[in-house]
């Protein structure tokens, strides 16, 4: 029974000196992956998060949170102006196809909003991932600070499993 413990605390002790890296007693802090060609859809733990889930993310990040509270308002006023473009440039269409004489006037003002929509909804995107950006960051130095090392050093009793951190 000894010499079984005995062997797999030393197997155990061997992978640890092989690569620390990969034993993590937390994963909560894992950083927000972003698609490589569009930045979007964003995940974290292979999850797509949602704009409610952001929130509670960078909750706990000031810098990240103002940044991304910027970029909801951006895409608050984007939905909106595009909503209501599409909406009066709609109406004059559905007139004119049942068959009504249709206020072009408002096509065109729906046109403007969007048009006006569309750069709104891509300072979203840059701001959105701008806050990831600084969260991620953010995770890093977090981490390189709480980084844990084992060595086997020469001690002053022999030799000896030493944990740096």
């Amino acid at each position: 029974m000894m010499k079984t413990l005995s062997y797999f605390l030393f197997i155990l002790i061997c992978l640890i000196l092989i690569n620390p890296d990969q034993i993590k007693a937390q994963t909560a802090n894992e950083p927000i992956v972003k698609d490589s060609l569009r930045g979007f859809p964003l995940k974290k733990h292979g999850e797509v998060l949602t704009v409610p889930q952001l929130d509670q993310i960078f909750a706990s990040h000031p810098e990240a949170r103002l940044e991304f509270k910027a970029a909801r308002g951006n895409r608050d006023m984007s939905m909106i102006l595009g909503y209501a473009g599409g909406f009066l440039i709609g109406w004059p269409l559905g007139t004119s196809l049942g068959g009504g004489e249709p206020n072009w006037a408002l096509a065109g003002i729906g046109a403007g909003l969007v048009i006006i929509a569309i750069p709104l909804g891509s300072a979203f995107k840059k701001r959105a991932l701008n806050a990831v950006d600084i969260y991620n960051n953010d995770l890093l130095e977090t981490t390189e600070e709480a980084k844990v090392s084992f060595h086997l050093e020469n001690t002053n009793s022999g030799i000896g499993l030493v944990m740096k951190f």
